[in-house]
């Protein structure tokens, strides 16, 4: 701050601008003063009317989404638009208008999250019981949940080099120690997961298939991987995805719970069953560990509209999410063909969107290339991949869209 001071008053003297100096001079120390409560001891007397936020917030940064529709029509005055970049499924929901409509009707009514007639479907379509299940406004919150339950200061928590930014940003509100863990050319890397526990090592996370990247791991390797983690740590396997997965069942991973007291499994409404709007998730551990989990639980999570929504989709809609497979696989084909002619890595997507790797230009490129042109993908620049983009798989005639102003992109940048 002296040295600022000094700064200033060098500067200002020059140009005879006192007044501005002194007013800066103000701005300054009115920062030191906000900084040095900040920082001081929890049991200093001193006594002032400034509010202060925990530090673990100065490593905190709001999540980004993708753009939405309505901020792209704001600022760029475009009709029709593409959205590619949230993962959403393009055949909308699974549970129709007029289906929606009778979820409106106990809306009066605070929801009862434990004894809704979800659970015990969940519970049956998972073969689980009724106590290791529990329900959640989207699976964030059982990732928030989780390290309310579990991490103290100083814990370490782990993950992959590319992945969901969530499980950082709740690590760190925490107090807890993050580490992402080198991946293995853009594959989750078990074994450099396993070399960097330690006895400090509380939580770990794993998306599969992994966002932003779409790699998947099988269930072997997941279950050799369970046998090799100490029991004092609790696997988190992040499962939003797992509806898009051809190559194996669906819950091929649940009997695991059986065996492992450390392993917690989450799901998501938001992706396959296009209930993204509702926000409503489920996660499925051993008894003890979703007593802990219930004892941090919001009352009323999950709103009324959203727990009816669900059950309608796991009742009723496994023709829909056959359908919703279908296209993506055949969206998945497109996109591979295509690339063949892009200067890219086209990374094997498990998932409903590709992640390309982009040799000679920055995902900001594409982005904004493609927002001119009303289509919104997904930069990956907040994943740590300055050189990437994600792109979410749609209809064959959204896909056409984005297949022909990328080739656009790189044969007019090529020449550049």
């Amino acid at each position: 701050i002296y040295q600022q001071l000094i700064a200033v008053f060098h500067k200002d003297y020059k140009f005879n601008n006192f007044e501005f100096s002194w007013l800066y001079i103000q701005k300054i120390f009115n920062r030191a003063i906000i900084l040095s409560m900040s920082k001081r001891d929890v049991n200093d007397d001193y006594n002032s009317e400034l509010l202060t936020y925990r530090e673990e917030l100065n490593a905190l940064h709001p999540y980004t989404p993708g753009t939405s529709v309505d901020a792209l029509q704001q600022k760029h005055n475009l009709k029709h638009i593409i959205k590619l970049s949230s993962n959403e499924n393009p055949l909308g929901s699974a549970v129709l208008p007029q289906e929606l409509q009778t979820c409106l009707e106990q809306c009066s009514i605070y929801p009862d999250v434990n004894h809704h007639p979800l659970i015990p479907l969940i519970a049956q379509t998972c073969d689980v019981t009724h106590s290791q299940c529990i329900v959640t406004n989207g699976s964030d919150e059982i990732f928030s949940l989780v390290a309310q339950a579990y991490l103290n200061a100083g814990d370490h928590v782990l993950s992959t080099q590319y992945t969901f930014s969530v499980y950082k940003s709740v690590t760190t509100i925490m107090g807890a120690h993050y580490k992402s863990v080198k991946d293995n050319n853009y594959q989750t890397s078990l074994q450099h997961l396993l070399d960097a526990i330690t006895k400090r090592t509380k939580l770990i996370f794993i998306a599969n298939p992994n966002n932003p990247t779409g790699t998947f791991i099988n269930h072997q390797d997941i279950a050799a991987f369970m046998t090799k983690v100490p029991k004092h740590v609790l696997v988190i396997l992040d499962e939003a995805y797992k509806e898009y997965v051809i190559h194996e069942e669906i819950n091929s991973n649940l009997h695991l719970l059986q065996s492992f007291d450390n392993l917690i499994i989450t799901r998501t409404f938001s992706k396959i069953y296009g209930l993204a709007g509702l926000r409503i998730g489920f996660g499925l551990a051993s008894n003890h560990v979703i007593a802990a989990l219930q004892k941090v639980r919001p009352p009323f999570n999950v709103n009324q509209v959203a727990l009816q929504a669900a059950y309608i989709a796991l009742r009723d809609k496994q023709a829909f999410v056959d359908t919703s497979k279908k296209l993506t696989q055949s969206g998945l084909n497109q996109y591979k063909v295509a690339c063949k002619d892009w200067p890219v890595t086209f990374i094997e997507s498990a998932a409903n969107f590709i992640c390309l790797i982009l040799h000679h230009h920055t995902g900001k490129d594409i982005y904004q290339f493609m927002i001119k042109h009303g289509v919104i993908i997904r930069n990956l620049a907040s994943f740590g991949l300055d050189n990437a983009v994600r792109i979410t798989v749609s209809t064959a005639n959204e896909n056409t869209k984005s297949i022909d102003l990328l080739n656009l992109f790189f044969k007019t940048k090529s020449n550049d």
